[in-house]
């Protein structure tokens, strides 16, 4: 068991390598991060809902950038509607708490989105905090548009998934979660 393990890391190691780089592409890139109240299933659920009401405005501010500093400019301008949106699903939903939204730039580990792959870095980042910011976050890449891709194209065609991710689900599957 201990032997496939080993080979198991190796080739995962292998695989992520194989991995494209957003960064070596687009050295400079937009994170879209939100933190939730507290890690209750209604604060949870209603990040992901913010999420989306933030997402809805800022796709079409962005569509048109031809650069980070362009994506940057329109995002700082647009701070006001960006809160407007995310405290509109709060009062919706009658919670006591509002959000308070930022444009700067945040450190944040690795993520890959589907074949892309972020290194761990300082990254500009519009920032929404709900309430205490006490709860798990959620982020993703506005500029390019990747979180978008995410949210409304769905899964690669056919299904199919990359050899690194699948061996993580393998992984996973055998020792769980946290392995």
């Amino acid at each position: 068991m201990r032997a496939c393990a080993i080979c198991l890391a190796v080739a995962c190691g292998a695989a992520a390598l194989a991995v494209p780089s957003v960064a070596a592409a687009q050295p400079e890139l937009v994170r879209l991060h939100v933190v939730a109240n507290s890690d209750s299933d209604l604060d949870q659920l209603v990040k992901l809902v913010v999420r989306d009401a933030v997402a809805a405005v800022a796709q079409p501010l962005l569509a048109g950038s031809r650069g980070v500093g362009e994506a940057v400019s329109l995002l700082e301008a647009a701070v006001p509607l960006l809160n407007t949106a995310a405290d509109s699903v709060l009062a919706a939903r009658g919670l006591g708490y509002r959000s308070h939204v930022a444009v700067g730039r945040w450190p944040f580990p690795a993520r890959g989105y589907g074949q892309d792959y972020c290194p761990a870095g300082d990254y500009q980042t519009v920032r929404i905090i709900l309430g205490d910011g006490a709860g798990a976050n959620w982020w993703c890449v506005v500029f390019p548009p990747l979180c978008f891709r995410d949210l409304t194209e769905g899964p690669s065609p056919g299904g199919q998934r990359t050899p690194a991710l699948k061996l993580l689900e393998w992984w996973r599957r055998l020792f769980g979660r946290r392995a």
